[in-house]
């Protein structure tokens, strides 16, 4: 794939991010990767920070579009109870985060979350 080609399918995952949560309010990352037109399934991960992870199995590129909306402060995450996306059908086999630790988890850790648009 040309560069030019992955900023274009960046570019594009950035304004389906932004378009869905401010049209459907918000959602969990399996209603926003449900409802993409494109294949964003991969190996990559998305973080909160060191071994708590927001989301997995997804590409580069979601992964940099998504980065890129929390960096541009278009999206806000709110941590949620896991039986929304057991709802959704889908969850993370990891443990759950039940309080943010003091020093870094050893293991990894899913925060379950709900994306919205800022306003």
């Amino acid at each position: 794939m040309l560069q030019s080609e992955k900023m274009d399918t960046v570019g594009h995952l950035v304004n389906y991010i932004r378009g869905y949560v401010r049209n459907r309010g918000p959602c969990t990352f399996a209603e926003l990767i449900s409802g993409c037109d494109i294949d964003i399934g991969g190996e990559d991960a998305i973080f909160a920070g060191p071994n708590i992870i927001l989301w997995e199995g997804v590409n580069k590129d979601f992964a940099r579009a998504f980065q890129r909306c929390r960096d541009d402060w278009d999206i806000h995450l709110t941590p949620c109870s896991e039986l929304l996306y057991l709802l959704d059908g889908t969850m993370l086999d990891h443990d759950l985060v039940r309080q943010l630790p003091k020093t870094e988890y050893k293991t990894k850790r899913w925060l379950p979350v709900l994306i919205s648009a800022r306003r």
